[in-house]
């Protein structure tokens, strides 16, 4: 049976958190110490691939991604599941919630958490846990990433999970992945701009319901569409219509280019990212450095 975080990474964290506990807000000691002490027990492993595999299937036939889905079969990129999988986003609509979608993830043995990360930063790395700030509030985002078993199932490379901060209820509001949560007692959470379109998605399609998915830019794809570039598959893009979401991309980060169409107002919208690599050419993992993560976030709703 795997552990959620090897020995290796294990001591790692141990390490880390023992030097910087003390500038660390009590917030991120114990997510990291409840991750630290979860292993994996299979708990819903197979409840989850059903239900992430049905997830994307109505994903893509939703009106923000089903024409952009449409026009990547009409040019013979048939994989979608296998195309839209660098990662995918959720989000909690307060602490105890977020740390208790996170436990069931890694329990399952599809996710695990490693809390630094590589980075082409001129720190060389980042934490997996950041503080952020989308549509204005206050959040932490915590990257997750696939196990082989994720992988064998074709399911997403990372997940990002924004926790809010905002909210003053401090119970779980979690049931179950294809349930919705359960009413707050803090009722300003529900006209939170961070929230109510999360809300709105939960409610009708569960609590793990991704609000995006993200096709993974590599050189094959680009080849499949005739461009030499992101930043060419972006024009493409643009000139077949679709409306860009200027406030998530991100063009000048020495991890990652992204960039994004504009959500139909349905509470989904899809992600475009391309990765970049280290010295030794290995695939840089997560996501932006912090500076882009909250810039973004400050934009985004």
């Amino acid at each position: 049976m795997l552990n959620s975080i090897s020995k290796g990474a294990s001591l790692c964290i141990k390490n880390l958190h023992s030097q910087t506990v003390n500038n660390t807000k009590p917030s991120i000691s114990r997510i990291v110490k409840i991750i630290e002490n979860t292993t994996v027990s299979s708990k819903n492993t197979n409840q989850f691939i059903r239900f992430f595999d049905q997830s994307f299937e109505t994903y893509i036939q939703m009106k923000s991604i089903k024409p952009v889905a449409d026009f990547l079969k009409l040019h013979k990129i048939n994989n979608l599941k296998q195309q839209m999988n660098d990662h995918m986003a959720f989000r909690a609509p307060n602490e105890e919630t977020g740390l208790k979608m996170i436990k069931e993830l890694i329990e399952s043995g599809l996710y695990q958490f490693k809390f630094q990360l590589n980075s082409n930063t001129l720190e060389k790395s980042k934490q997996a846990i950041t503080k952020i700030n989308i549509a204005n509030g206050n959040q932490y985002g915590i990257t997750l990433i696939a196990t082989p078993l994720a992988k064998h199932n074709v399911l997403p490379n990372y997940i990002f999970i924004s926790i809010n901060l905002d909210c003053d209820d401090g119970s779980n509001l979690y049931q179950d992945m294809n349930k919705p949560f359960k009413l707050s007692n803090d009722l300003k959470l529900y006209s939170s701009p961070y929230w109510q379109p999360a809300q709105k998605l939960t409610l009708t399609h569960g609590a793990f319901f991704p609000n995006h998915y993200t096709l993974k830019v590599d050189h094959q794809f680009l080849d499949q569409l005739n461009c030499d570039s992101i930043f060419g598959l972006r024009e493409l893009f643009l000139n077949q219509g679709f409306q860009e979401n200027e406030s998530l991309s991100i063009k000048e980060c020495p991890d990652v280019t992204q960039f994004a169409l504009q959500s139909m107002g349905d509470g989904v919208y899809l992600e475009y990212l391309e990765r970049k690599h280290d010295r030794n050419g290995n695939q840089i993992p997560g996501f932006s450095s912090p500076h882009n993560v909250n810039r973004i976030g400050a934009n985004a709703a």
